[in-house]
This record gives C-alpha cells, structure tokens and sequence, in this order.
C-alpha cells in the first residue's frame, strides 16, 4: 500500500502500469463516510486464443475524502481501458478514465490486492473468413446463399439498386437478397485479401435470415475464422446448430 500525494507520482504509479491501456475497471464503489475505491485490472499477459492463461494484476485506487467525484452514468464490466490518467483539479490530484470518470482528492492510497488467472473463452462475432479459391467466386457465394436463404441472392456496390455481375471483382462489393435492393444501401460485405481468403462481415441492412445462410455457406469450406476461434467445417456446423463451442483445443490454429 502506498500513498500518492503529488501529480508526479501519480503520474508515476499510472506509468508504470501503463495507463491500464486495454484493462478492465472492475469495481467502482464509495462508501458511507464517502471514500471512493476504484478498482483496476492491468493485463500482464494476455491470452488471445481459446483455453490461452491470462494474467491480470488488480489494483485499487482509493480516495478517502474525495474532492469531486463523477462516476459513469453505466459501467460495462467488460469494456476495455482506453487510458487511465492524472491531471490537476483546482490545485487537487485528479485521476479520468476514458471520460466516463472524473475522481479528485488531495491524495490516493494505492493497493495491489492480488493476481488472477484466467482462461480465455471462445467467442465469435458478425465476421467470418475462409480460404479457398473458390471463395472469390462471386457466383459461388451469390448461389449458395441463395439456395440455404430460399431466395435470389445477387452482389451490389453500396447503395446500387443493380446487381453486379457474378464475373466481376466482390472485392469491396455487398451480398443482398435482390428483393432488398431497392430498399436498402447495403447488406452482407465482403473483402478479398491477396492470400485469397475471404471475410464476410455483417453490415446494415443484412438481415439475419441472409447472414445465417452466409454462415452455412462458409461450412462447405475446411475451416473458418470468426471472433478468436478457427473452426473446422464440422465443428462449424455443429456450433451454429447448437450454439455450443467445441473443446478450446479444437478452436486454436490459422485459417490455412
């Protein structure tokens, strides 16, 4: 435990913690005769694929006769630290985090109560990428799709009320059911790397029916990216019938 009491040393305790970039506040508590603890996760060593240890050191800053205080109107517990850092308030110590977070006192206390372990779970998100030379075929993907979807399903350039055809790049091009092309300026986009993998994301206007055929269309390939996981096409399958991931061990690895 140590006492803060000058912008210096403030300034470096937060240093040395590198601002908290990329940690969690964990708890932002103040109590009856109203002191006011903070509570910091600094990630020392992160894991980034399913099952990966990650290292988290937590910290509490606390000011026990806080000049001002201005706590988040909401507090995510899951968001991530932008910065934590120390400014004078009216002569006072002042600690801001990401804006959301105004404290000043004359002085902190800082504590290191302990280090966590953690596992890293599983997650996906409105984004998948396969590799295959297939996968740059505009007619494949605009035929499968529609054929899973039950409805023609055509490529367009954002906001064009045309399809384009299958032969040109989809490069930078939006997957849309033609039934919704004249209503809406996007849809599902995709992005042709020079690796020949393909990334499919889920933009405005793709509606959830669209996406989820885009989806079983990525299983007719060996294995698919989204969120930290790399799937094989059975594993893929079964998670978007089940919304159950399979064991960690088989979600590490590259796309190719």
């Amino acid at each position: 435990m140590i006492r803060i009491a000058s912008l210096s040393a403030l300034d470096a305790w937060l240093d040395e913690r590198r601002g908290f970039e990329d940690g969690r506040v964990a708890g932002i508590t103040q109590s009856v005769d109203g002191a006011v603890t903070v509570r910091l996760e600094e990630n020392v060593r992160l894991g980034l694929q399913p099952g990966d240890v990650w290292l988290v050191e937590v910290h509490e800053l606390v000011a026990e006769a806080p000049f001002a205080f201005e706590p988040p109107d909401r507090q995510n517990p899951d968001s991530c630290i932008t910065a934590v850092s120390a400014a004078e308030v009216d002569g006072r110590l002042g600690v801001e985090i990401d804006g959301a977070l105004s404290l000043a006192a004359d002085a902190f206390t800082a504590r290191h109560i302990g280090t966590l372990r953690r596992r890293t779970q599983p997650w996906t998100g409105d984004e998948l990428t396969v590799a295959a030379d297939i996968a740059s075929d505009g007619q494949f993907w605009s035929e499968r799709v529609g054929e899973v979807l039950g409805a023609p399903v055509v490529w367009r350039v954002l906001g064009g009320r045309e399809p384009r055809g299958t032969s040109q790049t989809i490069d930078g091009c939006f997957l849309q059911a033609t039934s919704r092309l004249a209503t809406t300026d996007m849809g599902v986009f995709c992005k042709v790397s020079r690796a020949g993998s393909v990334t499919m994301r889920r933009e405005r206007d793709a509606g959830a029916d669209l996406w989820r055929a885009v989806r079983l269309t990525a299983a007719r390939f060996p294995r698919i990216r989204s969120g930290n996981c790399v799937f094989t096409s059975a594993d893929w399958n079964s998670y978007l019938a089940t919304n159950t991931f399979p064991p960690a061990d088989r979600l590490r690895g590259d796309l190719i």
